[in-house]
């Protein structure tokens, strides 16, 4: 849930983990960022966000036991308050125009100095979330954004052994956000993950 108080943003979120690292996370109010270079948003701390609690905790645990692999799930929650000009939405249109303006920049500069020097296209270039991650971050770097808000399609059961062969999708099933700076987070606490 997403709550406006003038400029400043309220936003309830959600992250799927291991029961094993919940308690350490809620005692040192700290979380472990993703710097995967082809992360969905960037650089942060994930989480699900914009959908009842029961559903979002529903996907935290899937997230944890079927894409993470722990053996048992836990559900941090925590509020997250932050001024809209911190705010990468890749929901809204003109920001989402930004963003594919960089990253064809990106692209373009790349593409062309591999060609001068008759080298291949580095993969981070070639790969479609490889270059949304970098993008991501180089804009997130430039324009001082600490929060990044996009749908995307998590497969939750391609690691389940009857779905190991299930496509992934275009169609989003869920709304992310990345936060880049910790210092954002006003509350913590957790939520029954059964």
């Amino acid at each position: 849930m997403e709550e406006n108080t003038s400029d400043v943003i309220k936003i309830e979120a959600y992250h799927g983990t291991a029961e094993a690292y919940k308690d350490s996370i809620l005692r040192e109010r700290k979380m472990k960022k993703s710097s995967r270079e082809d992360d969905w948003a960037g650089t942060g701390i994930y989480y699900f966000v914009d959908e009842k609690e029961e559903d979002l905790i529903k996907k935290c645990v899937l997230w944890a036991l079927n894409i993470k692999r722990y053996k048992t799930a836990a559900v941090v929650k925590n509020v997250i308050e932050i001024d809209r000009d911190k705010i990468l939405n890749l929901k809204d249109k003109a920001q989402q125009d930004m963003f594919q303006n960089y990253r064809q920049i990106l692209y373009d500069r790349a593409n062309q100095c591999a060609i001068k020097s008759g080298r291949k296209l580095s993969e981070k270039y070639r790969d479609m979330r490889k270059l949304d991650c970098l993008t991501t971050n180089i804009v997130c770097g430039k324009y001082g954004f600490d929060l990044v808000k996009r749908d995307a399609y998590i497969n939750f059961y391609r690691t389940m052994p009857d779905n190991r062969e299930y496509p992934r999708s275009d169609i989003p099933n869920a709304t992310i956000i990345n936060l880049r700076d910790e210092s954002y987070i006003t509350e913590w606490g957790e939520c029954d993950a059964k």
